[in-house]
């Protein structure tokens, strides 16, 4: 007769084996120890790190890139803004250069170009500054324009971007 604890023939080297069959089984199939979790962990984080690493690259170069950007865009702006402060500065072709390369102080690669050109208001036609009695109606507005641009170089060549990335930007304001 059994009873509920086993049979009495279970007793004795019988049981303790019983025992250590039911625990490898266990760890076995459901792995659930925190050693094995270690490793799995271990292993996911060493195929992870890769990739994190390159997205973490992509996001510094992609800033920096942006960020040259907008110092390009704000020094030709702010040399246009210097050649049409006044009608005189805007022949100043070498003041807007400065203005613009002064206005970017983080890089020294900008370059800027400088140029003015009298259009007539009615036609919107470009004429000479000096001689444009017989083309215009009324004197001609005098547009300053300042095109600055630069080469930023990303830390990955990456596929598909260009090495080095020129940033470019133009700036067009009428002198007053």
């Amino acid at each position: 007769m059994s009873n509920l604890r086993g049979d009495a023939s279970m007793r004795g080297p019988q049981r303790p084996l019983r025992r250590v069959v039911t625990t490898l089984a266990s760890r076995i199939l459901c792995s659930s120890s925190p050693r094995s979790q270690r490793g799995t962990a271990l292993a996911e984080l060493a195929l992870v790190t890769p990739l994190l690493c390159l997205l973490l690259c992509g996001s510094i170069d992609l800033g920096r890139i942006f960020y040259a950007s907008i110092e390009v865009a704000n020094a030709a702006h702010a040399g246009a803004a210097y050649g049409a402060r006044t009608v005189s500065l805007a022949n100043d072709t070498a003041g807007m250069k400065t203005a613009a390369l002064n206005d970017a102080p983080d890089y020294s690669s900008i370059t800027a170009a400088g140029s003015y050109v009298c259009q007539c208001p009615s036609t919107g036609t470009n004429v000479n500054c000096t001689n444009w009695q017989g083309n215009c109606l009324a004197a001609p507005q005098i547009l300053v324009t300042v095109t600055t641009s630069m080469q930023v170089y990303p830390m990955i060549p990456w596929p598909g971007v260009p090495n080095p990335v020129t940033v470019s930007s133009s700036a067009t304001i009428r002198a007053r």
